[in-house]
């Protein structure tokens, strides 16, 4: 599948940006460029075909200024911790396996490279495998169990994802083999080498080729990926985080924040792929239907209470202070129909509808300290459905 978008963009390529890659291109004296499968905000990612072993890994090209002084990621030195720090705990499987990384030179800067396992899609192009893009609950409980494992490992480690979105989480590729057919079905005059100074090859991802036609969707396994927004626990890398309609309340008032913030990111999630709903939109007719964050902090408490007194303690002052007034209510809320989550929760009944209402409520109480761990979010009743799933 060739993308028909415009990609990365011509602007991306310069000083500190990002390096010009080209089909045929050998890195490491071992990576050879196969095909271009996406592209993100500060990186592309490439099929390479390792010389040595004559298998294919994924090459992630990061721009120079990822790594160029005080904006510096983490995700290379992350990548690293959670590949060495209990490697047998089972939410290793669940990561992306860092093969190797270096560095190399070009004419926009220094770039660090990263070596990944390749992957099939991301879990928002999943979705619309299915009606109304709406993933079933047994395959969204696997994934679930696999996500927090991946987040009990991360968190264990010392680290915080800190931007769990759709687009974050991949579909891993049940067996590499497919990447011969899918090198044959994708000829390399589709992504001819770029014209007239451009730098801008089409993506083709794998994701009309990864699955086996007999597999079971069902047998799939995901992978938490992107850790270049990570931080530690005891080193942020930016306090601002987390796409905005998926942002922890004590984000959005600025207070500080921890590994919870992964949970309510999952939660927000969650919801989404199992009902192709989004939790929040910060949005209100009465304001012209644009982003509010009053208005998100209005849906926050509709849906799951109050700012606690002592959260709101912690809080920038200036930001609390436009915002609540002095018993801690929103100020000036403007009026809503009643917010119940059973009123957006149409692919699940009964009795396991309402343990995933109870699930969601355990990993979205406004209180980051009030929020179920990953370990025991793993024990909560909706995750013992189908456990072999």
């Amino acid at each position: 599948m060739t993308s028909q978008s415009p990609e990365e963009g011509q602007d991306a390529y310069h000083l500190n940006g990002l390096h010009p890659v080209h089909l045929g291109d050998i890195f490491h004296c071992r990576y050879k460029v196969r095909r271009k499968l996406g592209y993100g905000l500060y990186s592309t990612v490439w099929l390479v075909e390792d010389q040595n072993c004559r298998c294919y890994r994924a090459l992630k090209v990061l721009s120079a200024e990822c790594y160029s002084g005080s904006n510096s990621l983490f995700e290379l030195e992350v990548l690293k911790h959670l590949h060495d720090f209990h490697p047998e705990h089972p939410g290793c499987r669940y990561i992306p396996k860092l093969y190797e990384s270096f560095e190399h030179v070009g004419p926009n800067g220094r770039h660090v490279r990263l070596v990944l396992e390749p992957m099939g899609e991301t879990l928002a192009s999943f979705g619309t495998l299915f009606e109304n893009h709406q993933i079933p609950g047994p395959i969204i409980r696997r994934f679930t169990r696999q996500l927090l494992l991946a987040l009990d490992h991360a968190h264990q480690s010392g680290v915080i994802h800190g931007d769990i979105q759709p687009r974050n989480i991949m579909i891993q590729i049940p067996d590499l083999a497919i990447i011969n057919d899918y090198l044959r079905k994708t000829p390399a005059d589709l992504a001819v080498a770029p014209t007239s100074g451009s730098h801008i090859l089409p993506s083709q991802p794998l994701r009309d080729f990864y699955i086996p036609k007999s597999s079971d969707l069902g047998d799939l396994d995901v992978a938490l990926c992107d850790w270049g927004s990570a931080s530690w626990t005891n080193k942020h890398l930016t306090e601002v985080i987390q796409p905005v309609l998926l942002r922890a309340p004590e984000v959005i008032i600025k207070a500080p924040w921890d590994t919870p913030v992964d949970i309510w990111n999952l939660g927000a999630v969650l919801l989404e792929a199992l009902d192709a709903v989004r939790m929040f939109s910060g949005r209100a007719a009465q304001t012209g239907g644009e982003y509010r964050t009053k208005h998100h902090l209005e849906e926050i408490v509709a849906l799951f209470g109050p700012f606690p007194s002592w959260l709101l303690a912690q809080g920038e002052k200036e930001v609390v202070d436009v915002y609540f007034d002095e018993n801690g209510r929103i100020r000036d809320p403007i009026p809503r129909p009643e917010a119940l989550l059973e009123n957006w929760i149409e692919s699940l009944v009964g009795d396991e509808k309402a343990e995933f209402i109870a699930f969601l409520q355990k990993m979205m109480r406004v209180g980051p300290c009030d929020r179920l761990a990953p370990r025991q979010l793993l024990a909560e009743p909706w995750l013992q459905h189908g456990c072999g799933d």
